[in-house]
This record gives structure tokens, C-alpha cells and sequence, in this order.
């Protein structure tokens, strides 16, 4: 009788582990097709990312070559927290009087 309880608790444990292999399989299988359908969605969302970033460095190049305060206006909106290459405002101070 010890060897008859003995397999039974080995073919237990063997049909458990191959049920919660089976869920895992399944679970990741999904994952793989969602993640392939999101793919295409991510290229798309890289190259507008690359487009806006470069539209901004060459937005940062010409307001260097070209000072202008309205177009460093704008770009202190877009960089509240200030851009190392804005530099301050090139809107002239008012002189100091005596």
C-alpha cells in the first residue's frame, strides 16, 4: 500500500506542475502576440520623439546664430527650467542713470 500512495502523490505533483506549466505557456504566449502588436505603435511613437527633438536643435541652433527675444521667449517655454545653451535674454537693459 506505501508504494500504491507513494505514486499517486508522484503523479499528483507531476499533473499540478504540468497544469501551472500549462497556465504559464498560455500567459506568455499572449504577452509575445500583445507585445508584436504594440511594435509598430512604438516605431511610430520613436520617430515623431526624433522629429520633435531634432525640430528642437536646430530651433536651439538658429536662435544662437540668429538672437532673437521672441524666439527665446518660446524657448523658455518649451525649457522652463532653462536650457544651458539659451543663456540669459538679449533684450537690452535699461542704462543706469546718475
Amino acid at each position: 500500500m506505501k508504494n500504491n500512495q507513494f505514486a499517486a502523490v508522484l503523479a499528483g505533483l507531476l499533473l499540478v506542475s504540468t497544469l501551472i506549466t500549462c497556465f504559464q505557456i498560455f500567459r506568455y504566449t499572449f504577452a509575445v502576440i500583445k507585445a508584436r502588436s504594440l511594435q509598430p505603435r512604438l516605431i511610430a511613437v520613436n520617430s515623431s520623439r526624433n522629429l520633435v527633438q531634432s525640430l528642437i536643435n536646430d530651433t536651439l541652433e538658429y536662435s544662437k546664430r540668429n538672437p532673437n527675444p521672441d524666439m527665446n521667449h518660446l524657448l523658455q517655454q518649451v525649457f522652463p527650467e532653462g536650457h544651458p545653451t539659451l543663456g540669459t535674454s538679449t533684450t537690452p537693459s535699461k542704462p543706469a542713470t546718475k
